[in-house]
């Protein structure tokens, strides 16, 4: 099984937990919030789509 770049970042992180975690858990590692991050921050829509992708990254797993 090939994987991306985003499924195995993903997995190093669950790995890492050392326990049970939910996957969701680790997309505000992988793909943090900037200072300020609010529904009127300019970057707010794509950074929501990012958290957002990255549930399809799991389900693909």
């Amino acid at each position: 099984m090939v994987l991306s770049d985003d499924e195995r970042d993903l997995l190093r992180l669950v790995a890492q937990a050392g326990g049970p975690v939910w996957m969701s858990e680790c997309f505000p590692v992988l793909n943090p919030a900037e200072p300020g991050m609010d529904e009127n921050h300019p970057g707010h829509e794509a950074w929501t789509e990012r958290q957002m992708a990255w549930y399809g990254v799991s389900i693909s797993l």
